[in-house]
């Protein structure tokens, strides 16, 4: 759901046609990190790659079980509430409207 929401923010941005530069952040889990770039960026490319598996690479193995492009929940405790988020969320809506 949260790389769902990313690309939803950054196809917000890029409708405003102005000069965009994404910058990939980190997170806890490399793979999928890499994995929420590369469908946000294959989304603006507009490339679908819903059925598509991880290419072979030299950190493939990091991409297991599955190897899909998908990513799928895990069982890592979210340690963000939802005020918390709201609040992110809104202070990025704000930003966000001051460059339209």
């Amino acid at each position: 759901k949260q790389w769902y929401q990313r690309r939803v923010r950054v196809s917000r941005v890029v409708s405003y046609n102005r000069p965009t530069l994404l910058l990939g952040g980190g997170g806890y889990n490399h793979p999928n990190v890499a994995r929420t770039w590369t469908t946000i960026t294959a989304n603006l490319l507009q490339i679908d790659l819903t059925n598509e598996e991880v290419p072979d690479h030299e950190h493939f193995t990091n991409y297991g079980p599955g190897f899909e492009m998908n990513i799928k929940a895990s069982n890592i405790r979210n340690e963000n509430d939802s005020l918390y988020l709201d609040s992110v969320i809104s202070s990025v809506n704000k930003n966000l409207d001051l460059i339209k």
